[in-house]
């Protein structure tokens, strides 16, 4: 019997059934001894926004990558309840908890799933955002997981960036050059006239710089991890490097995560030789990489690099 390019699964976790889609290697491409597991980017279903996981199981499945998505418990087809901690508490607060790691168990039964069903040894996680934190809380200390893809990782809490003065340098000294810009424009005049205008970010923004300032003026940066970083990436990352588990961070230009990356985690490095990931930025892109000229990109990085990966570990094996 010919076996179909997807097939659909369930597995449960935490008395939850969770469904998905198991994608096997095109019959063309050599077929991998590594299997590919993409994470929910948050309370987006296993398709991704625009289809953007979609589009990338066919990519690494042209590859010869067997590749499994899905629905994390609350999410999509799969079952859960999120549990709302205060009446109208907002979404941040479901993202401070993926953050923390909700999806964890989740992530790891599907390596055991995409293990059991393919017969692979080894496991890539992946994910953008919310998939790409679970991803490295998941497989820092997983013995299958040998490499790690986080597109648009945040690297601090939901909750930690909840005022406009905890947003990164550069984007608080973007939105201040903008408000400062609007001083010649009439229309800005108007609604700051006419009480339209939003007063409590205005101000922030501009208190925020001042002080930025003021703190570039008296002190350097040290090179110590800022202490905003999220405590759990902090520590799942150091247990990825001492893993020697391969990680390629990739950054949209126009992702504010990015300026917090660059920001609050780049700097630690700037005294050390050699960095224990690889970094990919592309260019104009936003947050979600909906666009296909984006799209490309991503693909030509992720390709080599997932060649790389496999081609390191058969040496090992040697």
């Amino acid at each position: 019997m010919k076996r179909q390019a997807g097939e659909p699964i369930s597995f449960t976790v935490n008395g939850c059934r969770l469904y998905g889609m198991l994608r096997y290697p095109s019959t063309e491409a050599i077929h991998q001894d590594t299997g590919i597991i993409i994470l929910n980017p948050g309370l987006t279903d296993r398709s991704g926004p625009q289809r953007l996981y979609v589009k990338l199981a066919e990519r690494f499945a042209a590859e010869g990558y067997p590749v499994l998505r899905f629905d994390a418990r609350g999410v999509g087809e799969s079952d859960g309840e999120w549990e709302e901690k205060n009446e109208g508490s907002p979404i941040r607060d479901l993202f401070v908890e993926i953050q923390k790691g909700v999806w964890v168990p989740d992530a790891r039964a599907a390596i055991d799933v995409m293990m059991s069903r393919t017969g692979v040894q080894r496991v890539i996680l992946g994910g953008l955002c919310g998939g790409a934190i679970t991803a490295l809380l998941a497989g820092a200390d997983h013995p299958r997981v040998t490499g790690l893809v986080m597109m648009g990782t945040p690297v601090t809490l939901s909750s930690a960036t909840a005022n406009v003065q905890d947003l990164p340098d550069e984007i608080l000294a973007r939105d201040a050059n903008l408000y400062l810009k609007k001083l010649l424009s009439p229309s800005a005049w108007l609604r700051l006239l006419t009480f339209t205008t939003d007063y409590k970010t205005l101000w922030g923004v501009l208190v925020s710089r001042f002080r930025l300032r003021v703190k570039a003026s008296s002190s350097r940066m040290s090179q110590a991890m800022n202490p905003k970083v999220n405590s759990l990436f902090l520590n799942a990352f150091e247990a990825a490097v001492s893993g020697g588990k391969r990680m390629v961070f990739v950054y949209s230009e126009n992702d504010y995560l990015w300026h917090e990356f660059k920001e609050y985690v780049l700097p630690s490095f700037q005294i050390t030789t050699s960095v224990p990931f690889d970094l990919v930025t592309i260019p104009h892109a936003n947050h979600n990489i909906t666009e296909a000229e984006w799209q490309e990109p991503l693909y030509k990085c992720l390709l080599p690099w997932l060649d790389s990966c496999s081609t390191e570990v058969s040496i090992r094996r040697r």
